[in-house]
């Protein structure tokens, strides 16, 4: 966070349906900030679409405040067509009961030091375990990727950079080597990530 001696502290946790409003209103906040989408768009102020309602999403709020700070959710294969398979990267995936994409992951000016979306990935591992989620896909800019990859998570690129809110790029990885990938690096140890992913989920984060 930008002041660690006045920010208050963030809860992650997995979202319920009372929290759809303050997660989109965080989307439309951060991708018209960013230029990913036109406002107009959006009367209402709230960025969403048909993804919503075939995935799972997890919130961070500040303090005691409702108001999301960040947030990001994993759809389910079995529910619908991932946005991978879809414009621009059309890419085919194997076994679509088994598959899910992370995606819409935001979070707000003042709170990107990137612990909480490492603990938004880890409180979205524990929905990918209890769902059976064997094979992990994401479409994101060459910089988080990279980041993904120097912490330690084994993604691999499936095709060529595409324009998708910016230039992305799209990846996979087997759910189930992550914690080894994650226990093989030196950054992941050095950081805390592996411990935070050893450990059995408490249900919510506290950063």
């Amino acid at each position: 966070m930008s002041d660690q001696n006045t920010s208050p502290l963030v809860t992650i946790r997995v979202a319920n349906e009372g929290d759809m409003e303050a997660i989109q209103r965080c989307r439309f906040d951060v991708y018209s900030q960013e230029g990913y989408i036109d406002p107009k768009n959006f009367p209402d102020g709230r960025e969403y679409d048909q993804y919503d309602e075939s995935s799972v999403s997890v919130i961070a709020t500040a303090g005691i405040s409702t108001r999301a700070v960040g947030t990001t959710r994993i759809i389910f294969g079995k529910y619908s067509n991932l946005p991978i398979q879809e414009a621009p990267h059309y890419l085919t995936i194997s076994n679509p009961e088994k598959a899910g994409e992370i995606s819409r992951l935001c979070v707000r000016d003042g709170y990107r030091d990137g612990k909480i979306s490492i603990a938004m990935y880890r409180t979205l591992f524990d929905v990918i375990e209890k769902n059976n989620i064997e094979e992990l896909y994401v479409i994101v800019d060459e910089a988080f990727y990279n980041a993904l990859c120097w912490i330690g998570f084994p993604f691999e690129v499936m095709g060529e950079p595409k324009e998708y809110m910016g230039l992305t790029i799209p990846a996979r990885c087997v759910t189930s080597e992550v914690l080894p990938s994650l226990k093989n690096s030196e950054n992941a140890n050095l950081l805390g990530v592996t411990a935070l992913f050893e450990r059995p989920f408490p249900g919510s984060l506290i950063m």
